[in-house]
């Protein structure tokens, strides 16, 4: 009966838990008395750097470099992810970055890509139906401009990130130039009007969030001038004496310009208000530290006058819409910067492209521009745009107080 007994499943199932619980609490033994005692209570603990003790939100303070974090997943660009963001990444935004390993900015991107698309068919709803309604097409090209500028810099922002991974190395300034003086000269070709040849100036400073500016163009060759001067308010972001998080920033902004025609006899006086930001992209993914989007909405009106009595400056009246998006990168440790952007603004002296069709008169320019700091206070900027008018040229940089890198 004993043997019966054994030989129950009961009675083995009983001995294998036994047996189990006798090797446990024999390696538990053994563990406790080869381990290391414990360090005294006076040691003094070891401080962690301060790269590796981020703020609440999980960002390092301004000037801080991020300490990667061990256990993230490498990102490495190359030729594969980059020829994968051009094609099929033109058409599914986040394939490049995905490849290379940044899940994150690729998510980020697939979902800027469909708001974007989103804001395309809204506009041309508000549009085709009414048949470009003035009560409707501010709005409608606003959401296409929009829309166009979040396709455009979403796939921009892929092939950067493929490309790259974390390899990029550059970061923006600590604070914004608290004081800019700027001399150079722009070659402006346009085959309505016979200038060719422009010495260009300009003065920027801040007050505190507030930003004055004043500058303008002046033709070598004809009787032609572009002053403007303007204002912006800066609540959230660096400014000329408050470093930000990272390189975002949104500012209100009001300018007002005046082009004299003295040749042809006529001018123009412009003024206008907006809303400007740049978001940095390195929220987005670690594939695209050093790069950034930069955008602005808003409206103006022209009043032109003529060089005859009585018709004066608001003679005809215009009006105009404010719309433009760009991807760009920094160059160095807080030299500078070089952006790709969009403007669909067309009464400046680029003007708009000259189309045909349906859709003739309504672009307005592309443009390149940028600016690389030499030495601690010197830099050149340049710019190119194409619209109706071929617009090149450059300008030295002066500013007595600028901090390098972040």
């Amino acid at each position: 009966m004993v043997i019966n007994l054994m030989n129950s499943p009961s009675t083995r199932a009983v001995m294998r838990a036994l047996v189990c619980w006798a090797i446990v609490s024999a390696s538990a033994s053994v563990s406790a008395q080869t381990a290391s005692p414990p360090p005294p209570a006076t040691a003094p603990l070891a401080k962690k750097p301060l790269a590796e003790k981020p703020l609440a939100d999980g960002k390092a303070p301004a000037g801080v470099t991020p300490a990667k974090d061990a256990g993230a997943q490498a990102i490495r660009g190359g030729l594969v992810p980059g020829l994968l963001s051009v094609a099929p990444g033109l058409l599914y935004h986040g394939v490049g970055t995905y490849w290379a390993g940044d899940r994150q900015a690729a998510r980020n991107l697939i979902i800027a890509e469909t708001v974007g698309l989103g804001g395309v068919v809204l506009g041309g709803v508000l549009i085709g139906p009414t048949g470009a309604s003035r009560r409707t097409s501010t709005s409608g090209i606003g959401l296409i401009v929009g829309g166009l500028g979040l396709l455009m810099t979403s796939w921009m922002a892929d092939v950067y990130g493929a490309f790259s991974g974390e390899d990029a190395t550059g970061a923006p300034m600590a604070r914004a130039l608290p004081l800019t003086f700027m001399a150079g000269y722009q070659y402006v070709y346009d085959p309505h009007f016979s200038y060719r040849s422009f010495a260009t100036l300009g003065a920027e400073g801040w007050l505190g969030a507030w930003r004055l500016g004043a500058g303008g163009w002046l033709a070598l060759d004809d009787d032609n001038q572009w002053p403007r001067a303007s204002v912006a308010w800066r609540p959230f972001g660096m400014t000329g004496a408050r470093m930000g998080r990272d390189s975002s920033w949104l500012e209100a902004r009001a300018a007002v310009g005046w082009q004299r025609y003295g040749t042809e006899g006529f001018q123009v006086l412009s003024p206008e208000v907006s809303v400007a930001g740049r978001y940095d992209l390195g929220r987005m993914g670690r594939s695209l530290r050093g790069a950034f989007v930069q955008g602005s909405f808003g409206y103006g009106f022209d009043f032109y006058g003529y060089d005859v009595p009585g018709l004066g400056l608001g003679t005809d009246t215009g009006e105009f819409l404010i719309a433009d998006f760009g991807f760009g990168m920094y160059l160095g440790d807080g030299r500078g910067e070089v952006r790709l952007y969009y403007d669909h603004r067309r009464d400046d002296i680029t003007g708009g492209l000259g189309t045909t069709g349906l859709s003739g008169g309504i672009p307005g320019h592309f443009g390149v521009d940028g600016r690389w700091f030499f030495g601690e206070r010197w830099g050149v900027g340049w710019l190119v745009e194409v619209g109706s008018a071929y617009v090149a040229g450059a300008h030295l940089i002066w500013s007595p107080a600028r901090e390098v890198g972040r």
